[in-house]
């Protein structure tokens, strides 16, 4: 075999060469994006349309009263003899809660009530007199001044009369408030009452839930507060159990400062464990309705926030669009914003995509 013996400088010309080639190659290759760079995942795309799903609006808010109630003494300086209920007790309407002492009252009322007993004498022996002078048939046998006398006696014996009368009656009312009745059935949610305190007029004693009935205090939007009504059905989570209860009323006005309304709920008696004062969530069922919607596998949580991808249908490449969700019903879920009918969007695997990435559209 013939042997070839190639100098220093010849082998240096066509080392070059040899790199020259390989470098060549390379620019060849990355001159095209799509064959340098290989796609991150094979896709397929999902269109938004409107669909009829069953709407709910996710909401937090307080437990609160129906109504409350707030028993007080009418009565002052009368000491507390007695206490009949606890926090926590139902009560029925007209059921004593507390007892004042009443012994200075009952006297006080005695005193009344003979002073009444006075002023009918009185009023009696002068009106006898006053009929004498109106039977009088004889002229001139009274002066008009003897006349007038006897009937102005008549008179101020009647006025004296009734102001003993409105005395027995104060007497018996300051009696009458010396017992403190619930004034309607409820349960008693707190008590600022012991035993010796002595009264003051308006001075809050009990605080009772009226019926035991509860609320919720649902928080919305102004734009989500439109789109509740009366009579629409609301659940509230409360640990394990889901309590249902119905719309009764919707603020109409939304506070100045956080932007929110009320919607007021009705909740069952039956149920247990609520307390007043709990802060709950929970969502308001609005029934079913047209609205754009999605697969629930095209959303990923993301920093945050809920996006879904859109293909650049010339590059091949995703975006990262935010939007924001609503209801979910089975596979699907409503978009509010950020996406309009008619979008394509990637279908499923979008937790191993990243904005930018650079994907294979398959149908």
């Amino acid at each position: 075999m013939k042997q070839f013996s190639y100098s220093p400088r010849t082998l240096c010309v066509l080392g070059l060469g040899l790199l020259w080639a390989g470098v060549s190659a390379v620019n060849a290759d990355t001159s095209n994006p799509k064959a340098a760079v290989k796609p991150a995942l094979s896709v397929q795309l999902t269109e938004a349309k409107s669909r009829n799903l069953t709407v709910s609006i996710q909401a937090n808010g307080a437990v609160a009263p129906w109504q409350e109630l707030v028993v007080g003494s009418l009565t002052s300086g009368l000491r507390v003899e007695e206490i009949g209920v606890e926090v926590g007790q139902v009560v029925k309407k007209g059921q004593v809660l507390a007892r004042l002492e009443d012994d200075s009252v009952r006297a006080d009322l005695a005193v009344a009530q003979a002073t009444l007993m006075e002023a009918q004498a009185n009023l009696d022996d002068l009106r006898a007199t006053a009929d004498m002078v109106r039977q009088l048939d004889a002229p001139g046998a009274l002066s008009q001044q003897q006349i007038n006398q006897a009937f102005a006696n008549e008179k101020l014996a009647l006025a004296r009369l009734k102001s003993a009368q409105a005395q027995v009656a104060q007497q018996e009312l300051r009696l009458k408030n010396t017992r403190l009745l619930a004034p309607d059935d409820g349960v008693v949610s707190s008590r600022s009452l012991v035993v010796g305190k002595i009264a003051n007029p308006g001075e809050e004693f009990f605080r009772l839930i009226r019926r035991g009935r509860l609320e919720w205090r649902a928080e919305l939007s102004d734009g989500d507060l439109a789109r509740v009504r009366k009579g629409q059905a609301a659940v509230v989570r409360l640990d394990a159990q889901s309590i249902r209860g119905t719309v009764r009323a919707v603020s109409p006005a939304v506070d100045s400062q956080a932007r929110v309304g009320l919607v007021y709920v009705d909740l069952p008696s039956t149920a247990t464990g609520l307390r007043a004062g709990a802060y709950v969530s929970g969502q308001l069922e609005l029934g079913q309705q047209p609205c754009l919607a999605i697969p629930a596998t095209a959303v990923v949580e993301r920093d945050g926030f809920s996006a879904v991808y859109k293909v650049n249908t010339q590059t091949n490449r995703v975006q990262r669009i935010k939007v924001q969700l609503g209801s979910r019903q089975g596979d699907w879920v409503e978009v509010r914003s950020g996406l309009t009918a008619g979008d394509q969007v990637v279908q499923s695997g979008v937790a191993f995509l990243a904005d930018g990435d650079l994907v294979k559209v398959v149908q």
